[in-house]
């Protein structure tokens, strides 16, 4: 089946019924879109194309060619802030809701309208990875189509775009928050006959070379998470993801952008660039990844214990010095 026809049978009997309220990326006008756009005619030269990129990009503030009314990106870009928004919210409403305890977890639950047990949370889950993955695709597609409508790279070099504005699904903390989140709710239920359609879905392989976080996806896309922090090497302790998608341990990541690591890595300066990618301005949009943490502390609990008592010990005397150059500098003693 292609996938034009899978996503709308999934907007039509899945999405409307179990996320009202969320938009999903319009694929089919999109398409049809692109299928009106005069360089659709298979006679047009890259000669052409340029020229009209070109006027597309004198005459529209928005990139595009001007068959397409110049608005392609634009209208995609704002359908997708819509998709990722919806994504997020949502997302972060279940795992407080599972972090939560007491009086708050009820709230919550009444809150945001969410069932308690673990069968409707993982459930939601899949259902928010569904979400994520399925117009994460057609966002792909539609993009991988107009280059081949344009003859050009437009499309690719927008989907690089796309991550810099933190708006590429598949780069998203929460979509891996929601995979360890399930792992965590599978583990302490995994007899029950309703997790056997799903338990594919999921897992985690710690026994090979490097910890790998997996998630099967739709359309044959598998998503594959390396659990290694790539500065000290060892598995992620304390995890937190930067802006950019790339993981590491809190304290590694505090210390490449010169940060004490109980203050977090939030407290960075705004120029500091993730350590692997140099991209700058991804610390300010750092997400402490908790669920993973559970998972990691669960399968490791020798070495996360260990190394939270070390860490402990170093942050304790980092604050002391900490602040007490704060109180010099105020009393100017």
């Amino acid at each position: 089946m292609k996938f034009g026809k899978t996503y709308s049978e999934y907007i039509d009997k899945h999405a409307r019924n179990r996320l009202s309220g969320c938009s999903n990326v319009e694929f089919k006008r999109l398409k049809k879109l692109l299928k009106k756009c005069p360089l659709q005619d298979h006679g047009s030269t890259p000669a052409s194309v340029a020229s009209s990129a070109s006027v597309a990009a004198a005459s529209s503030t928005s990139p595009g060619c001007v068959g397409c009314g110049g608005k392609f990106f634009g209208e995609l870009k704002d359908e997708l802030a819509e998709v990722v928004g919806c994504f997020n919210t949502r997302a972060q409403q279940l795992l407080q809701l599972h972090l939560a305890s007491g009086l708050r977890k009820y709230v919550l639950r009444v809150k945001y309208s969410l069932a308690r047990d673990s069968i409707a949370m993982i459930q939601e889950g899949q259902t928010l990875v569904k979400y994520a993955s399925m117009n994460a695709i057609a966002v792909r597609k539609i993009l991988k189509k107009y280059d081949k409508v344009h003859h050009s790279n437009e499309g690719l070099v927008f989907r690089g775009r796309l991550l810099a504005m933190r708006s590429e699904l598949m780069q998203s903390p929460w979509l891996i928050e929601l995979a360890a989140l399930h792992i965590n709710l599978a583990k302490s239920m995994n007899d029950s006959p309703q997790l056997t359609e799903a338990a594919g879905e999921f897992s985690c392989d710690f026994d090979g070379a490097a910890a790998i976080l997996s998630c099967n996806l739709l359309d044959s896309v598998k998503l594959d998470i390396n659990l290694t922090c790539s500065i000290c090497l060892d598995m992620l302790f304390d995890p937190v993801a930067l802006g950019c998608g790339h993981l590491f341990c809190n304290s590694c990541a505090c210390s490449a952008a010169s940060v004490a690591p109980f203050l977090g890595a939030k407290a960075a300066r705004r120029s500091a660039q993730c350590p692997l990618c140099r991209q700058r301005g991804v610390y300010a949009d750092a997400v402490r990844l908790n669920e993973l943490a559970i998972l990691v502390s669960d399968r490791f609990n020798g070495y996360w214990n260990e190394r939270r008592k070390n860490e402990r010990k170093e942050q304790l005397k980092q604050a002391k010095d900490h602040y007490q150059q704060e109180l010099q500098a105020f009393t100017g003693i």
